[in-house]
């Protein structure tokens, strides 16, 4: 199964799509700020990779989505 990239993991709705990715069997990989709170991803968080920058940073971006 291919690798999955979510942005705005950290929020509601992408926390919510996070957690049923990965109950599902997916691999997930978050592209999230530095010092975004990981609260709502709960022990999620620590099963899925984390790609670190700004969605406007177009060479971050392109890093995160290599492999998806």
């Amino acid at each position: 199964m291919s690798m999955t990239l979510v942005t705005g993991a950290t929020g509601f709705v992408g926390a919510v799509l996070t957690r049923r990715l990965v109950l599902d069997g997916v691999p997930v990989r978050v592209f999230r700020r530095a010092g975004s709170k990981l609260d709502l991803l709960g022990e999620t968080a620590q099963e899925v990779e984390h790609a670190l920058g700004d969605i406007t940073d177009d060479l971050a971006l392109q890093k995160a989505m290599q492999g998806v």
